[in-house]
């Protein structure tokens, strides 16, 4: 499969919830702004977890980072010229965007959903429904810890500093486990994931 093909199997599976102003309703999965937006969540996110289990790593540290994951960019079919060119435009970028962002009425249960694991009982019944009831309640907490303050606010979760805590008590024993890990280890479940890409890409079978 062409690099081509396999950006556009990519970019139509990518999900479209949460904007900002220049992202409305309208957009399609191609749009530019869309993209760039849907890529610089993904690299925000990734700059999160890196703090987390790093500390305080060091800006030529960071920089590496960045330019690493300059690909999330070009996958969803950004191009270099878009994509900012270093951190700090990024953090301009990112500043006026989360400033812009807008949550809607259907969008925010929807999303809600997700974080309490709801969509698990349509497919597997009382299972499903079991696992939501006892489990969600702590994927919640952890997503939203995870959120920035604006995604909060918009979603309409709460979130006070006795949260923060205890958010920062956890994430900071699970960071001490996974340094401990062997690197094969802490690398799951995306070792995996690569590995089942690869094998589609020699058999020539759908990506997504």
């Amino acid at each position: 499969m062409s690099g081509s093909r396999c950006a556009e199997r990519l970019t139509r599976s990518t999900p479209m919830c949460g904007r900002s102003p220049a992202i409305r309703c309208s957009t399609t999965p191609t749009t530019p702004e869309l993209q760039l937006w849907v890529a610089a969540r993904l690299y925000r996110g990734t700059e999160d977890v890196y703090r987390l289990l790093h500390g305080n790593p060091s800006a030529a540290s960071l920089d590496v980072l960045y330019r690493h994951c300059r690909r999330f960019g070009t996958t969803l079919q950004v191009s270099e010229e878009r994509w900012p060119g270093d951190r700090s435009e990024f953090d301009a970028y990112w500043s006026r965007s989360v400033a812009e962002i807008e949550v809607d009425d259907v969008t925010r249960p929807y999303l809600i959903d997700i974080a309490n694991l709801a969509f698990l009982e349509p497919p597997l019944g009382l299972l499903g429904a079991s696992i939501a009831r006892t489990v969600g309640p702590f994927n919640r907490f952890l997503t939203t810890g995870f959120l920035h303050q604006a995604f909060r606010d918009e979603l309409g979760l709460p979130w006070d500093r006795r949260r923060q805590r205890a958010f920062d008590a956890l994430t900071g024993a699970g960071a001490a486990v996974t340094r401990s890990m062997p690197p094969s280890l802490r690398a799951l479940p995306f070792n995996a994931y690569l590995l089942d890409f690869r094998r589609r890409l020699r058999s020539r079978r759908a990506v997504v």
